[in-house]
Parts: C-alpha cells; sequence; structure tokens
C-alpha cells in the first residue's frame, strides 16, 4: 500500500489537479515548485521512500541560494517546530520520524490550529508525513535525525523604515559569519526582550536550519528585517528614527563606558560585528554611544555571542529595574 502511494504521487500527480482539490493551496501553487504539492498529498501517510523531487526540493533549502530563489526556509527538531507553530508560523508540510510519532502528537494539535496572521498564505497540512529514521536523517543538516522537519514559507521583510515603526530594541548583525553565534544572539535576544533583529549584507541567513537549530527555533518569535543596504545607511536610518546607536569594541574608544554604568537610552539598538573584523569604527555614526566589558587582562576579548548576550542582559535589567517589572519589554 506504501509502495503505491508513492508510485501515484510520482507518476500521476499535478500542481494543477492538486489546487483543484485544495482550493486554499492556489496562490501559493502559482508561485511555488510543485514537489511542495507532491509532498502535501502525502500529509498523514507512511510512504516507503519520499518522491525524488520533494527529496531534492528539501535538500535545496540546506543553501542560501535555495532558500532565496524558492521564498521557504527549512526547520529541524521538535524545538524549532514547538516555536514555530506557536508563533503563528504553518506548515507548508512537515515530516516525522514514523517510529517516534508519539512523542509529536502535541506538535500535530498545534499545526491543527486555524492560522491566519502573517506568516499564513495558503494550505497547510497539519498531519505530518511518516517516515523512517534513515530516510528521515537523510534530509536534514545534522549528523543525526533531529526526529521531525518542517517547510514553511520565508516571512516577507518590510521595507526598514517600516520595519523600525514602534521598536524599542533593535539587535544589529553586522556582517557576522558564525550560524552558532548568530542563533545564540537571536535566543538572547528573545529571552531579553528585544523586538526586531537587522541584518547587513554579508551576514549568516537567519533563515539558515542552522542558526534556526542554534537559536532553539526562538528565531520565530523575533521579526527580523534582512537589508541590502550597508550598515552605515542603516544605521542613519535608525538614527532619523530616534533610536540611540550603542556599540561594543574590545578596544576602548573614546568617550566608551563599561556597561555596569551605561545608562541605557529607551529605545536602542546594539549593533555587534565581525568575529573577527569587529565593526568599521571610522564609519559609525556621531551618535553612537561605545559599551565596553570589563574583563581581566589576560582575555584579549569575548566571544561576540557572549558579549552579545551581556549586554542585552544588562538593558533588560535596566529597563526592569525602572518599571519594577521583569517581564518582556
Amino acid at each position: 500500500m506504501e509502495t503505491n502511494i508513492q508510485d501515484n504521487v510520482q507518476n500521476s500527480f499535478s500542481a494543477a489537479g492538486f489546487a483543484q482539490e485544495h482550493p486554499l493551496a492556489r496562490d501559493v501553487l502559482k508561485q511555488r515548485p510543485e514537489w511542495l504539492a507532491a509532498a502535501g498529498a502525502l500529509a498523514g501517510q507512511a510512504p516507503a521512500q519520499l518522491p525524488k523531487p520533494v527529496v531534492q526540493g528539501i535538500k535545496a533549502l540546506h543553501t542560501v541560494k535555495g532558500r532565496q530563489e524558492t521564498g521557504l526556509i527549512l526547520a529541524e527538531g521538535h524545538n524549532a517546530l514547538q516555536e514555530a507553530f506557536n508563533s503563528g508560523f504553518s506548515p507548508l508540510f512537515w515530516i516525522v520520524d514514523a517510529s517516534r510519532k508519539d512523542d509529536y502528537r502535541t506538535l500535530e494539535r498545534v499545526s491543527s490550529q486555524d492560522f491566519s496572521g502573517q506568516h499564513f498564505s495558503g494550505q497547510h497540512f497539519s498531519r505530518p508525513i511518516l517516515l523512517g529514521g534513515e530516510q528521515l536523517a537523510r534530509l536534514t543538516t545534522t549528523e543525526s535525525s533531529p526526529g521531525c522537519l518542517a517547510i514553511f514559507e520565508r516571512p516577507e521583510a518590510l521595507p526598514l523604515e517600516a520595519f523600525l515603526q514602534g521598536k524599542q530594541s533593535l539587535l544589529v548583525l553586522a556582517g557576522l559569519q558564525d550560524p552558532g553565534n548568530a542563533g545564540t544572539l537571536i535566543r538572547s535576544a528573545r529571552a531579553f526582550g528585544f523586538d526586531g533583529l537587522v541584518t547587513t549584507p554579508g551576514t549568516v541567513d537567519v533563515w539558515s536550519p542552522k542558526v534556526i537549530r542554534s537559536s532553539a527555533g526562538l528565531v520565530f518569535g523575533v521579526p527580523a528585517c534582512p537589508c541590502s543596504e550597508s550598515l552605515e545607511t542603516i544605521l542613519e536610518w535608525v538614527v532619523t528614527q530616534g533610536v540611540s546607536v550603542c556599540l561594543t569594541s574590545s578596544h576602548v574608544q573614546p568617550q566608551s563606558q563599561p556597561y555596569t554604568a551605561f545608562s541605557w537610552p529607551a529605545r536602542c539598538a546594539l549593533v555587534l560585528g565581525n568575529e573577527g573584523a569587529g565593526l568599521p569604527v571610522a564609519r559609525m555614526p556621531a551618535q553612537t554611544q561605545w559599551i565596553t566589558i570589563p574583563t581581566e587582562a589576560a582575555c584579549e576579548s569575548l566571544n561576540v555571542a557572549v558579549a552579545g548576550s551581556i549586554l542585552m542582559a544588562a538593558r533588560y535589567n535596566a529597563v526592569s529595574s525602572n518599571t519594577g517589572s521583569s517581564s518582556r519589554l
């Protein structure tokens, strides 16, 4: 029976036919590759293996090019899917290790909700595809099977000016390359109440599977604005919106202050640079406020994720003390 399901999909499936049966999928399928609908047709089934186009389509999302061309993202593991579902992201389809399906009943209940938010534009499938663990492992970026994966539409980024409206605390990543560092910083941003994430050209894609995994899926709860403009242009816009620019460096800058004595502005953008090169100090706006993290002399510098997390926690505690609350901003 499982083989027949696969044969039917491979030999007779058509996106047009599927769209007729599932009207809500029509708008999505006009702009999406046919393999998406082929996978959707398997929702709730346990095929012996996935059709080759579906396998190729999923693996293409391991790359920046694949994600950019399709407008899709791949999330792996229970935590990532839980955060995505809870944040209003609806899966175009999702796959669960058949031997662990009972572990994912709660996810199935969450995914069956009626999503109508900004992250949903077409048909979604509440029932997962059940696949063998070895088959699932071949689809992922991890060395061993994460137990589940899901395909989502990539959120449409707002223009920077519109994105900045109402934001109180921004994390700006300027040239960070390591997915682990980016994911850790995004996780800290969510924990410490930062309500927006801006990235410059040359920064790791925040929607890469590795960043999503490193953030424990919390990237789905932090509005992101990947920018094509230079850091200088971004910061000029930030300043015009009444947001103060705060930077840190392992080297003391003129008029810099230790973070323990720093008076955090009501609205701020914390900017963190490349792991090796740091920030282009000479090109920062005049309104920049430099913050240092005092350390022992033997320590030349801190890891960027560690430094950024310390500063975000410091701002959170300062704001919480002023408001008498420890809840998110």
